[in-house]
């Protein structure tokens, strides 16, 4: 997989910008996993959802990684 196969249409503008941003991350590891998660997940979040993972974006690749893998950085 290479990118999303999710259609961006019908999302509202914050949607569409998060897609993107879960889908070019910096590192591909990243990019799939946060990518493949907002491709099953983004229009089904609440607000308070979106704004969470909006936050959880910013957190560096490296330390968001080491995070979801239980990895040490």
């Amino acid at each position: 997989m290479t990118g999303s196969t999710r259609s961006s249409q019908g999302l509202d503008d914050r949607r569409k910008r998060l897609l993107f941003r879960c889908w070019h991350r910096g590192t591909r590891e990243m990019d799939l996993i946060l990518g493949r998660f907002a491709d099953a997940t983004i229009g089904e979040l609440s607000d308070q959802e979106i704004g969470e993972l909006e936050h959880l974006i910013e957190v560096p690749d490296p330390d968001l990684y080491a995070a979801l893998t239980g990895d040490k950085v």
